[in-house]
């Protein structure tokens, strides 16, 4: 998988349910996930999204050409933020379609 495009994508994802309700990105994440996440990575979740797609940039170590990533401390930040991304929006897309769709 290619994370930038994942996160991109997944990002796109939840704002189209949140234009769906009249609320943007940030409000959609803290009103339908009920997990914990860091707030302060919520911005910029958004602004991986919008350089992905408006520029062409990777924020994440997609074509790096370290064979050490393991050992490099950028990379495993990165893939923290990477995976705890995945675990806040699946928590958030899930109880929208709990709360919304299979609530009605």
């Amino acid at each position: 998988t290619v994370p930038t495009a994942s996160v991109a994508y997944r990002v796109a994802c939840i704002e189209c349910i949140a234009s769906s309700l009249n609320l943007n990105f940030s409000q959609i994440i803290r009103s339908y996930c009920d997990c914990e996440y860091d707030e302060s990575l919520i911005d910029y979740y958004y602004s991986i999204r919008s350089a992905h797609f408006h520029a062409g940039k990777f924020a994440f170590t997609e074509y790096s050409t370290s064979f050490m990533q393991e050992f490099d401390s950028n990379f495993l930040e990165k893939r923290n933020e990477y995976f705890e991304f995945i675990k806040v929006s699946r928590n958030t897309i899930t109880n929208w379609i709990n709360k919304v769709i299979i609530d009605v």
